[in-house]
């Protein structure tokens, strides 16, 4: 399966959980958080299968996840430091710009 490049939303529901194994688990994957709560995961599965991944092993059951594969077309505006080299190095289907302010 060829790698696709997902944008991965949290709303980690439970104040003083600690999500460190969740953190952890998505820096393993080599992804960038983008904002506190949003990340980019390059992996060479389905939405569906990284959602029940993290879901299952790093999550609690009210916690909420989205997963949503970066085809193209794509635009953000004051992401935090290194999105544009992460999505260099891990191209979705066209060339992202960024404008900062």
């Amino acid at each position: 399966m060829k790698m696709a490049v997902y944008l991965v939303v949290l709303d980690l529901r439970k104040h003083g959980n600690d999500y460190e194994h969740l953190i952890n688990e998505l820096d393993r994957l080599h992804g960038h958080r983008v904002m506190p709560s949003a990340w980019l995961v390059d992996v060479t599965v389905t939405a569906k299968d990284l959602a029940d991944h993290l879901a299952g092993g790093y999550m609690g059951c009210s916690d909420r996840i989205w997963i949503a594969e970066i085809t193209s077309n794509g635009y953000f505006r004051n992401a935090m430091g290194g999105t544009l080299n992460w999505l260099s190095d891990s191209p979705p289907g066209r060339q992202y710009e960024a404008i900062s302010s």
